[in-house]
């Protein structure tokens, strides 16, 4: 009877369950691109980007970029992208998150890299 249970369990989530996030990939994409230039003289030329959407509200990580990166404008297109196809997905899916909002990380210019401190 138990194994029984426990197939139809393993059944049931794979028929039932949502398939992969697809900001997952995005956001690793975007770590490339982002990585390619964090150049910085100043804290000025460095910021952050919220990635995704959480189900219940808030990004799902963020992205910290430098404003020399000449990528940026794609970076910030990519993001987004990222909060609107997360919307989506968690809509589509009924997702439900833990509720808890990610703090936006600190960063500063650090032997000129842009660089997170927290």
């Amino acid at each position: 009877m138990k194994s029984v249970l426990l197939i139809f369990s393993l059944i049931s989530f794979a028929v039932f369950s949502a398939p992969e996030n697809p900001v997952g990939p995005l956001l690793e994409s975007m770590k490339l691109i982002s990585n390619q230039d964090l150049s910085c003289s100043t804290e000025k030329e460095c910021g952050v980007l919220a990635i995704g959407d959480q189900a219940c509200g808030g990004p799902t990580s963020y992205l910290i970029v430098s404003n020399n990166n000449p990528q940026l404008p794609l970076l910030t297109e990519m993001a987004f992208m990222s909060k609107k196809v997360e919307e989506q997905y968690n809509e589509q899916y009924d997702i439900v998150s833990t509720c808890i909002l990610l703090a936006k990380p600190e960063f500063e210019c650090q032997s000129n890299i842009c660089v997170r401190t927290r």
